[in-house]
């Protein structure tokens, strides 16, 4: 979620990365800004996929 009370999704996306790089993310989101979506490919996020969520698309993103 890119609204938490203390920070974002993408701040804890970079914080998990850090300490496990092999890691992969998938985001999704409302929010799907270019400034939203330059930031997540800059930390490495695998696909961005908005709302509301098609589920095809989504097992395709994890499947790659």
């Amino acid at each position: 979620d890119l609204s938490l009370p203390d920070g974002d999704g993408l701040e804890a996306w970079a914080a998990a990365s850090a300490l496990q790089r092999e890691a992969t993310a998938v985001l999704m989101t409302a929010y799907g800004t270019d400034h939203i979506v330059r930031r997540a490919e800059r930390l490495g996020v695998r696909a961005i996929l908005g709302k509301p969520l098609d589920l095809p698309t989504l097992l395709a993103a994890v499947a790659s």
